[in-house]
């Protein structure tokens, strides 16, 4: 009995220290991952990786749900799960050594304490305000916009929505045009559109997108003489020449003195005719995709007869706003030109006149007259006294530096001889009358100083310089002619 008493005190001793040290061992693993701390491996474990494959003993971990691997001579690492029925920590060892049986040390599930740094949070900052940052902004964006100002200031104020836009100098003569812009998920085009109709067109806003840039144009209308003659005279003396409008609707622009600039409707055919007689050696065009057909290519197409026919650049521009050059030589010269394309202001058909061949044609010509009147008084032509005719009068305003001196006839010339002093800006114009006394005809007559030589015989003609108020006439009447004794004695 005794034995047995003291048997029992011995064995609830142990179960006492037993429970002490599973006890301690419990709390002080909850204390290592509370610290992150790992308690040391038993010296049976073998330091190698965990593994969860058969050589585990059957029984011996329920659900292993995380199998950490550290890199070789790493610190373990712990890696911990919610506490859960049946589920344990697995702490994993690394080393250089192999895996003999693949043990795992298990310990008792417990709630983790390790808390985990939290995410960086991403910002992103919505501007009320465009982008500066970004190129081509107008390319195809819509935005709020509002301007109150003079149409100068308009491209200035665009440029804060894309600085990177640029504001080229604007063309033609400034002059003032306030608009007032409020406008809500518009886009460029609408803005010119605005500025069109505001401005009636003698303002054009101009968005070149290949380049992302901004122009105004100033009343891109032409302003055209009628008289490619007189034009090149202006160039002769020093002055500059303009363009000239035909009779055909084509406008000329004085070959040399300037660069030409072309507006051109965006998808209509617009036509550059050349001299005729050149022969197009090479063409270049800085905007080859929205200036050309389809195939890239520039049409070249001819007019007129098979000895001298008139070549024609034809362009046809996809867009409106668009602006670049054009390059073309011949066998005789090179232009070059601007090139823009818009919806309100366009000319389909220009070509050039020559100011110096026009002024070299003209004195060729003077030339051919000149030596015709020779011809005509030269000593083998010399008027028979015996033909001369001196039957006729003159009246009107006879003070007039134009006042004839003679004038007589030969049965096929009328002669009317001018005061040798008299400036060619005194020479008058000459006209047959009518019948009726009112009607005035043209005649043909040229001068020879001092004579007017007129080609027929009239019964009145007339001399005129100046314009209505200013008009001054002298009229040349034929009249019946005398006999000899009347001349003799008068009567």
């Amino acid at each position: 009995m005794i034995v047995r008493h003291g048997i029992r005190n011995i064995l609830v001793k142990k179960f006492y220290i037993l429970t002490f040290i599973i006890a301690s061992f419990t709390v002080y693993s909850v204390y290592a991952v509370s610290a992150n701390i790992v308690p040391p491996v038993p010296a049976n474990i073998n330091t190698a990786s965990v593994s969860t494959g058969p050589n585990i003993a059957s029984g011996t971990i329920s659900n292993i749900v995380t199998n950490v691997a550290a890199k070789a001579d790493a610190n373990p690492v712990i890696s911990s799960l919610p506490a859960e029925t049946n589920q344990v920590r697995t702490v994993t060892v690394a080393s250089n050594a192999q895996s003999n049986s693949g043990a795992v040390a298990t310990l008792p599930a417990a709630t983790p304490t390790i808390a985990a740094k939290p995410p960086k949070k991403s910002s992103h900052h919505r501007s009320s305000k465009p982008s500066h940052t970004t190129s081509m902004y107008f390319a195809g964006s819509s935005f709020d916009f509002s301007f109150n100002g003079d149409v100068a200031g308009l491209p200035g104020a665009l440029q804060q929505y894309d600085n990177t836009t640029k504001i080229l100098p604007a063309l033609g003569t400034a002059k003032a045009f306030p608009i007032n812009l409020e406008l809500q998920h518009t886009n460029i085009r609408d803005i010119q559109a605005f500025v069109n109709t505001k401005t009636q067109g003698r303002a054009i806003l101009i968005y070149d997108q290949q380049n992302n840039s901004l122009r105004i144009i100033y009343d891109s209308k032409i302003n055209v003489s009628n008289d490619a003659l007189k034009q090149s005279q202006i160039w002769q003396d020093g002055g500059t020449p303009s363009p000239v409008l035909s009779k055909d609707g084509l406008v000329l622009f004085p070959y040399g003195q300037y660069e030409p600039k072309i507006t051109c409707q965006p998808l209509q055919l617009c036509d550059i005719q050349l001299e005729a007689g050149e022969v197009v050696k090479g063409l270049m065009i800085g905007d080859s995709v929205r200036w050309n057909e389809v195939d890239g290519t520039v049409p070249i197409v001819y007019s007129g007869g098979d000895t001298k026919p008139s070549p024609h650049v034809v362009l046809k521009p996809t867009d409106p706003g668009l602006e670049t050059t054009l390059l073309i030589t011949t066998d005789k010269r090179t232009y070059y030109i601007k090139l823009y394309s818009s919806n309100s202001v366009n000319v389909s058909r220009v070509g050039f006149y020559y100011p110096g061949e026009q002024m070299q044609d003209a004195e060729s010509q003077r030339q051919k007259n000149e030596a015709k009147d020779n011809q005509v008084l030269s000593e083998d032509n010399l008027v028979n006294p015996k033909d001369m005719h001196f039957n006729y009068t003159v009246s009107g305003d006879t003070s007039a530096p134009f006042n004839p001196t003679q004038v007589f006839d030969d049965g096929h010339h009328v002669y009317i001889q001018m005061q040798s002093s008299i400036s060619s800006k005194d020479l008058p114009a000459f006209y047959v009358l009518a019948p009726d006394g009112d009607t005035l005809q043209l005649v043909n007559f040229r001068y020879k100083a001092p004579f007017y030589i007129v080609d027929k015989i009239f019964d009145k003609g007339v001399l005129i310089l100046g314009l209505d108020d200013n008009e001054q006439r002298i009229t040349i009447s034929k009249t019946a002619e005398k006999g000899f004794w009347a001349r003799l004695f008068g009567g």
